[in-house]
């Protein structure tokens, strides 16, 4: 029989494990906030670029009649990518931000002011 070696502990400190979970959490709902926003994105978009005048049924049917329901969600994977980076970079260094004023007033609350220098 082998002998199995332990897995040593993995030690995160706080405010990397706030980062990560600011990240994962910015990343996941950018993704799925994309995927089931873009089909009305993509109806504006095409209804903004429309040389005639259409409405937003209208400019639904015809991409359903001519690339089907998946004609819905062209283009979506890039805009899926370049959310998910753009909100987990977002949530990773707002929770960056918070860790490092909380540290200047010593554990002290931020006040409103602070909290929103944090965010910006």
């Amino acid at each position: 029989m082998a002998a199995v070696g332990k897995i040593p502990a993995l030690r995160v400190s706080r405010a990397t494990f706030d980062s990560l979970s600011g990240m994962l959490c910015g990343t996941f709902g950018a993704g799925m906030t994309s995927a089931l926003i873009y089909p009305l994105v993509l109806i504006k978009s095409r209804v903004q670029a429309s040389t005639s005048k259409i409405s937003a049924l209208e400019m639904l049917k015809e991409i359903t009649e001519k690339n089907g329901y998946a004609g819905l969600y062209q283009g979506v994977v890039s805009t899926i990518l370049s959310d998910c980076f753009a909100f987990g970079m977002y949530f990773t260094l707002q929770e960056r931000a918070l860790s490092f004023f909380s540290k200047k007033k010593q554990g002290a609350e931020l006040d409103g002011t602070e909290r929103s220098m944090a965010t910006l």
